[in-house]
């Protein structure tokens, strides 16, 4: 019996030393400034129309710049979805994966989901990836969400392009446009995919030289973006550069890698059908009050 007691109390005790270990997680590599204008959004649209001009720019939310290293750095072209790509802990840069973006950069704990059936609790930060590109080639590679024959590839409801400055040629600046499917709503819940609630969250993943930095906008929690209306799906675009990425002697570095991620759902209560894929939600009227309200 005291053995028996033992181990229970040694499982315990590991549990508890696991939730202290999430609740806490490690540093991230090393950091270097980032800003904020490197990605914006400035024209939307609703979901099948082209993103139009919406008056004001807005920056991104937050941002985390990292350094590789000389040696024995991470790329994160390297860190994959594997699981599904649904959101799960560990499984991709953004939801913690070997701990290189830890899950609390960009969202709190009252924002974790209890996403993964093998898992107990609400400990998935939910982010999605919807895609790669290869900076030398600005091709868009897109990922997959679900698994085997049921899997949905994202290309089919979405599209991604970016494009170089088109003065100089070079990759270290341009415009992004992200553009969904009318009918993306119904393509998903046809695949029996994110019938939760909607995307509250859009990030980029930039490598250049040896620095890599992730650029976050918190359409539910930064109040300049709070004119978003998370509840329709909408079409996005922006512009983007390289400023963060400069050697030492002020020289600009080309892109080597992008990914582009968007997190769902958001926390609380659920919000009306259809709001699924609504991250790119944004409501012009609203919008157009916020504008004003910022004019004043």
């Amino acid at each position: 019996m005291k053995k028996q007691y033992s181990k229970i109390v040694g499982a315990l005790i590991a549990a508890f030393a696991a939730n202290v270990a999430f609740a806490t997680p490690a540093p991230p590599p090393a950091t270097v400034p980032c800003t904020l204008d490197s990605y914006t959004i400035t024209k939307a649209a609703p979901a099948g129309m082209n993103p139009v001009p919406i008056g004001p720019t807005f920056n991104a939310t937050k941002c985390l710049g990292v350094v590789n290293g000389v040696s024995g750095g991470t790329n994160p072209a390297n860190v994959q979805v594997n699981d599904g790509n649904l959101g799960y802990l560990g499984d991709g840069l953004l939801n913690g994966e070997n701990n290189l973006v830890p899950w609390n950069t960009f969202i709190t704990a009252d924002q974790l989901l209890d996403l993964n059936p093998n898992t107990t609790g609400a400990i998935d930060p939910g982010w999605i990836q919807l895609g790669t590109m290869n900076g030398s080639t600005s091709a868009m590679s897109y990922s997959s969400i679900g698994s085997g024959s049921t899997a949905l590839n994202m290309s089919s409801i979405l599209s991604f392009t970016q494009t170089k400055d088109a003065n100089t040629g070079a990759i270290i600046s341009g415009t992004w446009t992200l553009k969904l499917d009318a009918n993306i709503i119904n393509i998903l819940h046809a695949n029996g995919l994110f019938q939760r609630n909607n995307f509250d969250q859009l990030a980029f993943v930039v490598k250049a030289s040896d620095k890599w930095a992730v650029y976050d906008f918190n359409f539910a929690r930064d109040p300049y973006l709070s004119g978003f209306d998370l509840t329709q799906p909408y079409s996005l675009g922006g512009t983007w550069n390289l400023d963060d990425f400069k050697n030492s002697n002020g020289q600009d570095q080309a892109l080597s890698f992008l990914s582009v991620w968007a997190r769902d759902p958001i926390s609380g209560p659920a919000v009306p059908e259809p709001g699924v894929l609504g991250l790119l939600g944004v409501g012009l009227l609203a919008m157009t009050g916020l504008r004003r309200r910022q004019a004043k």
